[in-house]
Protein backbone atom coordinates (compact mmCIF):
# COMPACT_ATOMS: atom_id res chain seq x y z
CA UNK A 1 0.00 0.00 0.00
CA UNK A 2 1.42 3.51 -1.09
CA UNK A 3 0.10 4.94 2.16
CA UNK A 4 1.57 8.45 1.79
CA UNK A 5 -0.25 8.92 -1.38
CA UNK A 6 -3.27 6.74 -0.31
CA UNK A 7 -3.72 9.78 2.84
CA UNK A 8 -3.67 12.29 0.18
CA UNK A 9 -6.16 11.49 -2.34
CA UNK A 10 -8.50 10.72 1.29
CA UNK A 11 -7.56 14.43 2.11
CA UNK A 12 -8.13 15.93 -1.26
CA UNK A 13 -11.45 14.02 -0.95
CA UNK A 14 -12.46 16.02 2.20
CA UNK A 15 -11.81 12.46 4.57
CA UNK A 16 -11.95 13.33 8.58
CA UNK A 17 -8.97 11.83 10.11
CA UNK A 18 -11.02 9.30 12.19
CA UNK A 19 -12.13 8.18 8.33
CA UNK A 20 -8.30 8.27 7.01
CA UNK A 21 -7.09 6.19 9.69
CA UNK A 22 -9.60 3.80 9.75
CA UNK A 23 -9.14 3.58 5.99
CA UNK A 24 -5.81 3.18 5.97
CA UNK A 25 -5.97 0.24 8.91
CA UNK A 26 -8.43 -1.52 7.20
CA UNK A 27 -6.21 -2.05 3.78
CA UNK A 28 -2.81 -2.63 5.97
CA UNK A 29 -5.21 -5.53 7.69
CA UNK A 30 -6.54 -6.72 4.18
CA UNK A 31 -3.04 -6.51 2.84
CA UNK A 32 -1.16 -8.46 5.61
CA UNK A 33 -4.27 -10.95 5.02
CA UNK A 34 -3.26 -10.98 1.28
CA UNK A 35 0.36 -11.79 2.34
CA UNK A 36 -0.10 -14.22 4.45
CA UNK A 37 -2.65 -16.13 3.07
CA UNK A 38 -2.23 -15.56 -0.56
CA UNK A 39 1.11 -16.97 -1.29
CA UNK A 40 2.68 -12.79 -0.95
CA UNK A 41 0.02 -11.04 -2.72
CA UNK A 42 0.07 -7.56 -2.34
CA UNK A 43 -3.37 -5.14 -2.46
CA UNK A 44 -2.04 -3.48 -5.61
CA UNK A 45 -1.99 -7.09 -7.50
CA UNK A 46 -5.05 -7.69 -6.39
CA UNK A 47 -7.31 -5.13 -6.77
CA UNK A 48 -5.79 -4.57 -10.06
CA UNK A 49 -7.10 -8.15 -11.76
CA UNK A 50 -10.19 -8.24 -10.26
CA UNK A 51 -9.95 -8.96 -6.51
CA UNK A 52 -10.70 -12.19 -4.45
CA UNK A 53 -13.64 -13.77 -4.45
CA UNK A 54 -13.29 -16.04 -1.21
CA UNK A 55 -12.17 -13.32 0.84
CA UNK A 56 -14.43 -12.13 3.75
CA UNK A 57 -13.72 -8.27 3.69
CA UNK A 58 -16.99 -7.25 5.33
CA UNK A 59 -15.71 -4.48 7.40
CA UNK A 60 -12.57 -3.23 5.46
CA UNK A 61 -14.98 -2.50 2.44
CA UNK A 62 -15.22 0.94 2.22
CA UNK A 63 -10.98 1.17 3.03
CA UNK A 64 -10.41 -1.17 0.36
CA UNK A 65 -13.18 0.88 -2.13
CA UNK A 66 -11.15 3.99 -1.19
CA UNK A 67 -8.04 2.39 -1.97
CA UNK A 68 -9.43 1.07 -5.38
CA UNK A 69 -10.41 5.03 -6.45
CA UNK A 70 -6.67 6.24 -5.15
CA UNK A 71 -5.03 3.52 -7.48
CA UNK A 72 -6.99 3.86 -10.21
CA UNK A 73 -6.72 7.51 -10.15
CA UNK A 74 -3.30 7.22 -9.89
CA UNK A 75 -2.48 5.50 -13.43
CA UNK A 76 -3.83 8.28 -15.08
Amino acid sequence: MNKKGFIEFLEKKKKSERAINSYTDFVRQYESYLFEHKKGKKICMILKNGGENNVKINRCLWGIKEYYDYISKEEL
